[in-house]
C-alpha cells in the first residue's frame, strides 16, 4: 500500500486547507465536520489558530501551534470521501482478490491494461469513477450462475 506524505500544506479559508502530497497531486480538504465532531480538535475551531497548519516532522500529518495534529491517513481519506471517489487501492485490490483474479485477469475484465489496473492498486493513479463502476458490473456478472 501506498503511503501519502505531504509535500506542502496551504490555508484556503474557512477550515479549508489544500495538501500538496509528496506525489505531486493536491487535495482541498475542509477540517470543519472533523473538527467540529472530535473534541480533541476543540482548539483548531479558532479561525486565526487554524490558519496556521503547517507540515509535521517526515510529513506524516499536519500540525498546529496549540500542538494538534491530523495524520496524513486521515488527510487523505477525507480527501477521497469529499471528492466522492468511489473507490480506493485497497477496495480494487479486495475486489480482484475476493473474486480471485490475477492482475492480468482483472485487466481482461476490466478491459484495462495489466500495468493500469496495477497503478490502481499501487495508488499511483486515481480510480475513475467508470472503472469502480465497472468493477460493481463485474462483481454481479460472475456471480450470477448460468
Amino acid at each position: 500500500m501506498r503511503q501519502w506524505k505531504i509535500a506542502a500544506v496551504e490555508y484556503l479559508e474557512g477550515f479549508s486547507v489544500r495538501v500538496t502530497w509528496e506525489q505531486g497531486r493536491e487535495s482541498r480538504i475542509d477540517l470543519e465536520p472533523h473538527i467540529r465532531m472530535f473534541k480533541t480538535l476543540t482548539p483548531l475551531r479558532d479561525p486565526e489558530l487554524f490558519s496556521q497548519a503547517r507540515v509535521g516532522e517526515w510529513g506524516w500529518h499536519l500540525e498546529w501551534p496549540c500542538g494538534v495534529d491530523v495524520s496524513s491517513d486521515t488527510l487523505r481519506r477525507l480527501a477521497l470521501e469529499q471528492t466522492q471517489r468511489s473507490m480506493t487501492p485497497i477496495m480494487i485490490k479486495e475486489w480482484r482478490q475476493t473474486l480471485g483474479l490475477s492482475l492480468t485477469q482483472a485487466a481482461r475484465v476490466l478491459g484495462l491494461s495489466r500495468r493500469m489496473v496495477a497503478y490502481y492498486e499501487s495508488g499511483e493513479k486515481e480510480i475513475p469513477k467508470y472503472v469502480a463502476l465497472a468493477c460493481i458490473g463485474a462483481s454481479t456478472e460472475m456471480r450470477i450462475p448460468g
